[in-house]
């Protein structure tokens, strides 16, 4: 019956008389759970069972009572009146919603031919009738005026509809699912349903690129399955289910549910469109078909070869890149409506399908559902004015998706490709003979002038006189180490006077402003093994650079090794030649001021001078000389024991010399005047040296503290005994305290006490006995 409403008001501001069951008037809102008494509705059950298969049987003809019910159920709701409708709506949102969610969860999906099940006629009519209350339900939802009297204002609606989660992102795709896009009507009907609600509510928006990443864990939660043999866990094993032909037939079965979500959601609904590419889904897309959905179709093959899941694989496939042409085909749709803003959609196009093209399988294929050159062609015909490096980016891709477009272009490539391949192999071969020869003459020459040049080195050293007993601190001239990529005036064997000085720093620059995320001493390493920067270009984007560089870090600093390490490695391998206690020092004449035993040998300091030298070239000591004036040396122990070495070595220098004129003085003559000399040298050692014994300092500092302890015991007052002296007569303060202490303690009765005590303990000791 319809309702009275004279003043046209909206719904959420209409109020109406009624009579209750006690015969009452009042007023009630139009939205008021009274115009809701039943909450209980009935469930919808699934056709289709684990694998694909129907139910047949006993439970079939459950399925159809149950069936019959639930279209009752939601005719008696279609059939309500407008505040009736809401009312059940509004504050019967559970039992509605779920009823709603259960048929659209376990309907037939649109594409259940492709399944290859057998429905009868009448079952198949009777879920068609229960989908279309469903969509008839959704639509009078999104309804706002029904009549001049039941209406919705604008505001109300969304807030009615979003805020009560009546519609949900969920919902949409299972209806996607049941409805799909076999059909014009259908398509058109699932267009008109999403392009009213992303304009009813712009929160549907977000709602929608949240549930496109629950696609993303579906594809890492295939990858599991198909890793653990269908399961989720880890441990694989054999099919649960004895009607299944494999254990990957729910797995495929899934793929194919969430290709065609994807594949209709971008048909029926623009905006998501947009929110997959910013999503990066035509990498996912790509990188899931390559390895997943080919792992997968194998593992099926292998199990059983004519498995009815391989067919939903290929519809999956199918999808996959139906999906990934309605996402990258927007940059081209971009550049038809504005041709003259055509740069940036190109250059997302030309990226997209480079960073596709490592997955080899899904390229295959691809290009030959979707040829590239189509698109390329309406890219070229729109840009114009593409510049040169666009252009050969395109190329590269061309040629990647072009690898592999038929059997005959194939064989025909391989054909060519070997042909080129022996034929490169020779040149390469001759040009190996000729480099390797010319490399050989070039050594050789190369060798035989570094003979020259180390005589001559080792001549001049020969003859260098020395100065002072130290080497000179002038540094020889170190060879200049070239930057990556520069050329030297003086080339090798002569010719380098003819070559054009490069500038390397633009070229630097140049190929900086086309791959931005490249460290710029990478950069130069690349230049330097090409001629130019659009070589080193074309070779970074072609990926053909060489194994070494291919193992560098494009974005890390790169350090030119230093050769000072080299000759401080090589000094370090001279003085541990050196400090080997089985070398012999020759002893006898030789140059001034050498050194004339092992310990001077080691106490050499000539290379701290010349590292002075050094490091006042590149102003890091100060320019003044010091002299070795203030210079410390942390050499305590070792001095100590370089001195007490000289002074043997010396001895035994005198005792030569006095073995020489042994014949010219007497015996004990001789003794005494070795003995003599032997202790002035030793004086003047001493005198001269760094520091003292560290044992003869030690021992003379714990006799000097002994001898104070001793003075300080001898110099103590001795106190007088004073103990059994009266109180206050001499007495020190610990005396003192023990008296106030026992005066303190002391009993009042003193020992006549003991009596009392001795009769109490006899008469505790009687009693006890008796």
């Amino acid at each position: 019956m319809p309702v009275k409403n004279p003043l046209a008001k909206s719904l959420k501001n209409l109020n109406l008389v009624v009579i209750d069951k006690y015969g009452t008037k009042r007023i009630v809102p139009a939205l008021d759970k009274f115009f809701a008494p039943r909450s209980a509705f009935g469930h919808f059950t699934s056709l289709i069972t684990s694998g694909g298969h129907v139910i047949h049987g006993v439970e079939l003809e459950e399925w159809l009572h149950e069936a019959e019910q639930f279209k009752f159920d939601m005719e008696f709701i279609l059939h309500q009146a407008h505040h009736e409708f809401w009312s059940y709506m509004i504050h019967q949102t559970q039992g509605v919603l779920t009823a709603i969610n259960s048929m659209l969860q376990n309907s037939l999906p649109f594409y259940v031919n492709i399944l290859s099940v057998n429905i009868s006629e009448s079952v198949k009519r009777l879920h068609d009738d229960v989908l279309n209350l469903i969509i008839r339900i959704i639509l009078r939802i999104l309804t706002r005026k029904e009549s001049a009297e039941c209406w919705i204002e604008d505001d109300d609606l969304p807030e009615l509809i979003y805020g009560n989660y009546l519609i949900s992102v969920p919902m949409l795709f299972d209806l996607i699912i049941a409805v799909g896009n076999n059909s014009s009507e259908n398509t058109a009907l699932l267009r008109k349903i999403f392009a009213t609600l992303l304009g009813l509510e712009p929160k549907y928006k977000h709602d929608l690129r949240v549930s496109l990443q629950f696609l993303k864990t579906a594809f890492r939660s295939i990858q599991t399955q198909t890793e653990n043999e269908g399961f989720e866990g880890a441990g694989g094993g054999a099919s649960l289910d004895a009607m299944l032909d494999t254990p990957f037939d729910d797995v495929a079965l899934y793929a194919l549910n969430c290709s065609f979500t994807l594949s209709v959601l971008l048909d029926v609904c623009p905006d998501a469109r947009f929110i997959c590419e910013d999503e990066k889904f035509p990498q996912h897309i790509s990188h899931f078909y390559d390895k997943t959905l080919r792992q997968l179709y194998e593992n099926i093959y292998n199990v059983k070869p004519r498995a009815l899941s391989l067919i939903w694989i290929n519809q999956a496939r199918m999808q996959f890149m139906r999906a990934f042409r309605a996402i990258v085909w927007i940059h081209i749709d971009a550049i038809l409506a504005k041709p003259h803003c055509s740069s940036l959609p190109s250059q997302k196009f030309i990226a997209t399908l480079n960073e596709c093209s490592i997955d080899q399988a899904f390229v295959n294929d691809y290009q030959r559902q979707y040829p590239i050159q189509l698109d390329v062609d309406i890219m070229n015909q729109a840009c114009t004015s593409m510049d040169r490096l666009k252009r050969a980016g395109i190329d590269i891709m061309l040629k990647a998706y072009q690898r592999e477009t038929n059997s005959d272009t194939v064989k025909s490539d391989q054909k060519a490709i070997a042909n080129t391949v022996k034929s490169n192999q020779k040149a390469i071969a001759n040009t190996v003979k000729s480099n390797q020869k010319a490399i050989a003459d070039t050594v050789k020459s190369n060798q035989k002038a570094i003979a020259d040049t180390v005589k001559s080195n080792q001549k001049a050293i020969a003859e260098k006189p020395y100065t002072n007993g130290q080497a000179s601190n002038v540094m020889p001239e170190r060879p200049k180490i070239p930057v990556c990529g520069e050329t030297t005036s003086n080339g090798i064997n002569g010719y380098g006077n003819g070559l054009l000085q490069r500038n390397i720093e633009s070229e630097v620059v140049m190929v900086l402003d086309c791959f931005p995320d490249l460290g710029a001493e990478f950069v130069r390493r690349v230049l330097s093994r090409y001629c130019s920067a659009d070589e080193a270009i074309v070779a970074l984007l072609e990926g053909n650079l060489s194994p070494d560089l291919m193992k560098l870090y494009p974005s890390k600093i790169y350090i030119p090794p230093d050769l000072q390490n080299k000759l401080s490695k090589e000094s370090g391998d001279k003085y541990d030649n050196m400090t080997n206690q089985n070398c012999i020092i020759k002893r006898g004449k030789g140059f001034p001021n050498d050194p004339k035993n092992f310990a001077q040998l080691l106490d050499d300091k000539t290379d701290i001078n010349a590292l002075r030298d050094r490091y006042r070239e590149c102003s890091l000591v100060p320019e003044h000389e010091s002299n070795n004036e203030n210079e410390y040396d942390d050499d305590y122990d070792d001095t100590y024991e370089n001195t007490k070495n000289e002074n043997l070595v010396l001895a035994d220098v005198v005792d030569e010399s006095a073995d020489e004129r042994g014949n010219e003085i007497d015996g004990d003559e001789s003794t005494t005047q070795k003995r003599t000399e032997t202790n002035q040298h030793q004086r003047r050692n001493k005198s001269v040296s760094f520091c003292d014994n560290p044992e003869e300092f030690r021992f003379r500092r714990n006799m000097e503290a002994r001898s104070k302890s001793f003075q300080k015991k001898e110099s103590a007052p001795m106190h007088k005994n004073v103990l059994n002296d009266p109180k206050e007569k001499g007495q020190d303060k610990e005396i003192w305290r023990n008296y106030q202490k026992k005066e303190a303690q002391k009993s009042p009765r003193a020992n006549h006490n003991r009596k009392t005590h001795a009769a109490f303990k006899r008469r505790i000791d009687f009693n006890t006995k008796s």
